[in-house]
């Protein structure tokens, strides 16, 4: 683990001059149009730059590749209004956008979950709850799921709110490993009005219009630069470390080749895979 990392981890420190620099470098815009002060790039693009962050630090990666999809949410579903009011300042993390879409009993299936809204005048009142809402305490809104129909018109019973995080209560925050410098708290809503104008996309339509964006990939992605920076200082620590005048290394239980070249080969095919998906996607 680098030096600045392990600092930050242990004293549950935020990268801010980390996130600050890529966002001045447009990075956190990577996917969006340039008319909107994004760069443009891809999803080939956007795997290959989660992996290298990380391979450095995963909190970092976690927090950029959320709030990209965030915005990959707004540029295809949102108004004009809305595209031109957030994306500009997210392409640099002048504003910061963050996922709220898990709940605690809906984890793998998000058709289950219990945050609704319910339409009133002239905009929509929300009550629930979401967790892991990752770099929640730097961000400015949270794209919010919440239920707008009835549990047998699913999937198109659930609309997306941008929702100011100053609306929610924080509950708590989990414990993580490896990731203690960008919390990612649980947080609710009671009864919190949010206009009309925060709805993206159609209402009824957001768990469906969701499936349509792909930038999702940052999460294997996360996991092969991961596997990559274990993989890496486990051979740069086997190869210095020194025990009965030899380097670890050389013992038979570590130098045994073929395991590491499985772990290697089984980390390149990752790689190749993530890639290649990605690359016939955008054909």
């Amino acid at each position: 683990m680098r030096p600045e990392v392990k600092r930050l981890d242990q004293q549950g420190e935020y990268p801010s001059r980390i996130l600050d620099e890529l966002g001045n470098r447009r990075l956190a815009g990577l996917t969006l149009p340039e008319e909107y002060n994004g760069r443009g790039e891809g999803l080939v693009e956007l795997a290959l730059m989660i992996e290298e962050l990380s391979a450095a630090c995963m909190s970092v990666a976690s927090a950029l590749g959320l709030h990209i999809g965030v915005a990959a949410v707004i540029e295809r579903f949102g108004s004009d209004e809305q595209r031109d009011a957030f994306l500009p300042k997210m392409a640099t993390f002048g504003t910061v956008g963050v996922l709220g879409q898990s709940e605690a009993n809906a984890g793998s299936n998000k058709l289950e979950m219990e945050t609704a809204a319910e339409r009133q005048g002239d905009g929509w009142v929300l009550n629930g709850h979401k967790q892991w809402v990752t770099n929640f305490y730097d961000a400015d809104f949270v794209l919010t799921y919440a239920k707008t129909g009835p549990d047998e018109a699913a999937p198109h019973n659930i609309s997306a709110f941008l929702v100011p995080t100053e609306e929610f209560d924080r509950e708590n925050d989990w414990d993580t490993l490896g990731a203690n410098s960008v919390k990612s708290p649980r947080v609710s809503l009671s009864d919190i009005h949010v206009p009309a104008d925060r709805l993206i996309g159609e209402q009824g339509e957001g768990y469906t219009e969701r499936g349509e964006i792909h930038t999702g990939v940052n999460v294997p992605a996360r996991g092969v630069g991961i596997a990559r920076a274990a993989l890496e200082d486990t051979v740069s620590y086997t190869s210095s470390r020194e025990q009965y005048s030899q380097h670890i290394s050389d013992f038979q239980g570590v130098r045994w080749e073929a395991r590491w070249q499985n772990v290697s080969t089984q980390l390149d095919c990752s790689h190749f895979e993530q890639l290649t998906a990605l690359i016939g996607a955008t054909m």
